[in-house]
């Protein structure tokens, strides 16, 4: 044998047995290795339901793909989130047949119609899966360019949307933010929201947190057609904030004003205008004025001596009058007047001019 064969020999001899050893038997006492590929579970047949979850605060704006889980929570009863947007928020709570309270910012009326848009439609003769729905989170203006009409849409359609889920009678207190009193229409948001109260509230008396955007307070609203003759404590509530917070007062009179006799506050008007108190009325008003266009020839009616209404007098101002000069140019409401820091100069218009248009 050549140098170094046996020792080849023995290790091949040795490599074969090592396979021997590893190589599966087919004896049938032995048990046999099968080989198994790994793979990751199927997608789940329905999304997970959360039965024992009642309650979600603290969650912010990186919380939000949450939303995306599919979750069901049925037993969901508060909801506190800021940083979400409508749809996100929406999704989340949707599945909830319990939910008492949804927190957060403030939106719009039309962006937290957005949000319950999400729930199903109650059927026929069911509550519906808002019917246990108490409080939401405050309700805002849609920004200074929202019209007038834009603001009577969204709480309509606030309105539609909750009890078209079962939220009749429910909600037990309210936080919202009204336009500023500017002119006679804007009374109807008042009215507006004062129609949401009573169909989504559980009562005229409930709770309420009213806010007021801009400082302009036009005593014209007590002479508005539509005020009326037995304010609900929302409209009494939300006019005094009004005159609160207002650090502007005037009396702009329309060419509504020409028409209509404005010497003739109705008694819940000239109720609630006792009460008033502008204490926050720092700014000179008056020195604007209105053109307004004239009457046509043949109308008689001419304005009369009108004296605003009692409150008046609690405003640093003090007590101001109009006056409608013959050309049709209505003089800037208390013109003449001083600020709250005194000066200025010049008395105070007291009456109307009775010339010719």
């Amino acid at each position: 044998m050549r140098p170094g064969g046996a020792r080849r020999a023995r290790r091949r001899g040795s490599s074969s047995w090592r396979r021997d050893r590893w190589r599966p038997s087919t004896s049938p006492r032995a048990p046999t290795r099968t080989r198994h590929s790994l793979s990751l579970p199927g997608p789940l047949a329905e999304f997970p339901t959360l039965h024992a979850l009642r309650a979600v605060t603290g969650a912010v704006g990186e919380h939000s793909v949450l939303a995306d889980r599919g979750w069901k929570m049925p037993a969901l009863e508060r909801m506190d989130q800021d940083g979400w947007d409508v749809d996100e928020l929406g999704r989340f709570i949707s599945s909830s047949q319990s939910l008492k309270e949804v927190g957060g910012r403030w939106r719009s009326w039309g962006q937290w119609a957005a949000v319950f848009e999400h729930f199903p439609e109650a059927p026929g003769g069911q509550p519906g899966p808002l019917s246990h729905l108490k409080t939401i989170g405050g309700i805002k203006r849609h920004g200074g360019w929202e019209t007038a009409e834009q603001y009577l849409a969204g709480v309509r359609r606030l309105r539609d949307v909750l009890t078209s889920r079962g939220c009749r009678k429910s909600l037990t207190s309210l936080d919202v933010e009204i336009p500023p009193f500017a002119g006679h229409d804007d009374l109807s948001a008042l009215l507006s929201v004062d129609g949401f109260i009573n169909t989504c509230c559980t009562s005229p008396n409930v709770p309420l947190n009213v806010r007021i955007v801009g400082g302009f307070f036009n005593l014209a609203v007590f002479y508005a057609d539509a005020f009326p003759p037995r304010p609900s404590p929302f409209i009494k509530t939300a006019i005094k904030e009004a005159a609160r917070q207002a650090d502007k007062l005037t009396y702009a009179i329309s060419q509504h004003d020409i028409t209509h006799p404005i010497d003739d506050p109705s008694p819940a008007a000239i109720d609630i205008a006792s009460s008033l108190s502008f204490v926050n009325v720092r700014l000179r008003v008056g020195r604007e004025c209105l053109w307004l266009r004239p009457p046509s020839r043949h109308h008689t009616t001419r304005p009369r001596h009108h004296q605003p209404p009692a409150a008046v007098p609690n405003c640093p101002l003090g007590e101001r009058a109009v006056c409608l000069q013959p050309s049709g140019r209505v003089c800037g409401p208390f013109a003449g007047a001083q600020d709250a820091q005194g000066g200025g100069e010049g008395g105070v218009q007291s009456g109307f001019g009775e010339g010719e248009f």
